[in-house]
């Protein structure tokens, strides 16, 4: 089954935001998520994503480790959690790693270690900025070529 949203906006956006849901992480969950939408910020620079002491005081969580994390403010120690995080899609990103901070602007930054399990893309066009994520990926070296030919690699502003 494959699990696909598209974000549209207009102008050309500096930051790309969802509403996602972020429930404390169960073994077998038999049904999607009932609590509470955060704002989530969609980061490629983040490793890994990052919740609010908003969420963990919401969801009572309890630390499960601590980890050093590195970030605009300098390195610091921080909490982490196992919770489950259900995307716009749908899709839920079962028992992810998460650390407690304050990211800017948002309640959830999502990072890498959930970009990376699909086909994350950002477009710019007629004034409007649209974003999508899909799961699983289905973009093969051949069809990014499609997108992106090897001709076209280098960009001039």
């Amino acid at each position: 089954m494959r699990y696909t949203f598209m974000s549209v906006s207009k102008g050309r956006a500096d930051s790309l935001h969802s509403a996602c849901k972020v429930e404390r992480h169960v073994t077998n969950r038999s049904a999607g998520f009932s609590g509470k939408e955060w704002d989530a910020l969609w980061d490629t620079g983040a490793t890994c994503s990052v919740i609010t002491p908003a969420i963990v005081n919401t969801l009572k969580l309890s630390p499960v480790s601590y980890t050093f994390m590195s970030g605009v403010n300098g390195i610091e120690i921080a909490a982490q959690y196992y919770v489950d995080i259900e995307l716009p899609s749908g899709v839920i990103a079962g028992k992810v790693l998460t650390v407690e901070g304050t990211p800017l602007g948002c309640d959830l930054l999502l990072g890498m270690d959930i970009i990376g399990l699909g086909d994350f893309i950002v477009s710019f066009c007629d004034e409007t900025t649209q974003f999508g994520f899909r799961i699983p990926s289905e973009l093969t070296k051949e069809k990014m070529e499609l997108i992106i030919p090897d001709d076209d690699a280098v960009f001039h502003m």
